[in-house]
């Protein structure tokens, strides 16, 4: 059984990049036989393609949002879970054509035996912050940090000893600490 963890978000547009780039430093950080990280960057329905892998144990998302939190994960269990007006309240950062929620929603309208294995984690980003430029801000880079840390002690992703954790976000704040803005 795998885990894909997917990255969402433009290289090109500061914060939003957050999720891809999270998921390129796990990929150097974190590397598991059984874990497939996939910097999506915009391809949304990447989501919705995985219906056709056989071998899923979770899907973890990882994308920027405009949300007053420092992180949120939302592991739906029914579509009802998505039906609740989440893109209004916590929209993605970019444009997708569709939104994360949404595809999403269709993937498990399409593998219902996938329910409860999705978790969504949204990092918070401010408007501001959300403009041309190849780098991050450090606030973000912070709370990306402090999501590694949830889904780890969570065993989201993993399984990882406690005495590796440490070890893994010391790897993951050096590979950020490269793209922070100055």
């Amino acid at each position: 059984m795998r885990t894909y963890v997917i990255g969402l978000g433009n290289r090109l547009f500061g914060d939003d990049y957050i999720g891809t780039l999270l998921v390129e430093v796990l990929s150097k950080s974190l590397q598991q036989e059984n874990i497939i990280y996939v910097p999506a960057e915009l391809d949304i329905y990447y989501i919705v393609e995985l219906a056709n892998e056989p071998d899923i144990d979770k899907i973890v998302i990882i994308d920027a949002a405009i949300i007053n939190e420092n992180f949120r994960i939302i592991q739906p269990q029914s579509i009802q879970d998505l039906d609740l007006g989440l893109d209004k309240l916590l929209p993605t950062s970019t444009s997708h054509d569709i939104s994360t929620f949404d595809a999403v929603r269709i993937l498990l309208s399409i593998r219902p035996d996938l329910r409860g294995k999705v978790y969504i984690c949204l990092i918070g980003v401010k408007p501001e912050n959300l403009k041309y430029r190849e780098c991050v801000s450090k606030e973000v880079t912070e709370k990306a940090l402090q999501l590694v840390r949830k889904i780890i002690e969570f065993g989201i992703i993993g399984p990882i000893h406690d005495n590796d954790i440490d070890k893994v976000l010391s790897l993951v704040k050096e590979n950020l600490e490269n793209k922070i803005c100055t």
